[in-house]
């Protein structure tokens, strides 16, 4: 083999190794424009935005009686008979990193708690996400949503049918 050879061969294995690099370092890069995945204890996410001074604090509000609905929006029906849900008095507390919610209906008591993480806020609103853990199996989204020109909060869970409920903060 001619030196000239190897030098070709070096040059021809040192560019695939560039390529496999930057194919590497390009995915790395790629995979972390999502929302951030747990990784073995370790959160490798990008730094999450503060959540608004105004959007802290407890809050409470009831969630009128509502017949649950499918994903859409048909009453479920059980012989004929919907399912009814009671009134729901809500106690929510949130922190700059953290949601809690107190559920309590007919003498039963639910509390969860979720990661929050502000969605967006923009002149009109903001609104700030959790998916609230709830003992043993139940981990429903929720939203707050809180209305600039109105100065109003709403509680605003994504599944099972459950109304909006406005919401009015607690004095400290």
């Amino acid at each position: 083999m001619c030196a000239g050879q190897n030098n070709y061969i070096q040059l021809k294995l040192n560019w695939c190794g560039m390529i496999s690099v930057g194919t590497f370092v390009l995915t790395l890069l790629l995979s972390g424009c999502g929302e951030s995945q747990p990784t073995g204890g370790k959160n490798m996410s990008v730094k999450q935005e503060p959540i608004p001074e105004m959007c802290i604090g407890t809050f409470s509000g009831q969630t009128s009686s509502y017949s649950m609905r499918d994903k859409d929006g048909n009453a479920i029906r059980i012989n004929g008979n919907t399912i009814d849900v009671p009134a729901i008095d809500n106690t929510i507390v949130v922190d700059k990193d953290a949601i809690t919610i107190k559920q309590e209906s007919d003498g039963k008591v639910l509390e969860g708690k979720g990661k929050a993480r502000l969605v967006h806020v923009n002149p009109q609103e903001t609104l700030i996400e959790s998916e609230v853990f709830f003992e043993p199996n139940s981990h429903p989204t929720y939203q707050i949503r809180y209305d600039s020109n109105s100065r109003s909060i709403t509680l605003i869970q994504l599944s099972g049918g459950t109304p909006p409920t406005p919401l009015c903060r607690e004095n400290s």
